[in-house]
């Protein structure tokens, strides 16, 4: 993910990703930043507000987020701990990353003959087959 949408997520949500603990890999992998493209960013957006209200609505225990990345064309959002509603969220969410293009954010498929299965919608892959 750019600079940009990184650092636009760290500091809107400081308390799922506190800054000490990005400052050590061993900690935390978002040390190494968010491992996906721009096109997941308002699905991590929306999933990061929606965690965060349901800990500051319900007082559950502040989780932190520990690594959040693609792997086989999903969206992988991992945290250090959670309730079943805030797993709950995540798995939606991962679920809803397997229609949005990773790329740009357009309605996609995953595609699996770009060398790596990904998340593509049809402008995305034709630039990738290219």
């Amino acid at each position: 993910m750019n600079e940009e949408h990184t650092i636009y997520l760290f500091k809107k949500y400081p308390k799922l990703f506190p800054a000490e603990d990005r400052k050590d890999p061993m900690k935390s992998l978002l040390y190494f930043g968010f491992e996906c493209s721009d096109g997941w960013f308002k699905l991590i957006d929306k999933l990061c507000k929606d965690i965060q209200k349901e800990i500051d609505d319900n007082k559950v225990k502040q989780i932190t987020v520990v690594q959040v990345k693609e792997k086989f064309s999903r969206l992988r959002y991992y945290v250090d701990c959670g309730t079943d509603k805030i797993l709950n969220l995540i798995d939606k969410a991962e679920k809803e990353s397997c229609k949005i293009c990773e790329e740009c954010g357009n309605p996609a498929e995953i595609r699996d003959d770009v060398g790596w299965w990904k998340t593509l919608c049809d402008s995305c892959y034709k630039k990738k087959m290219k």
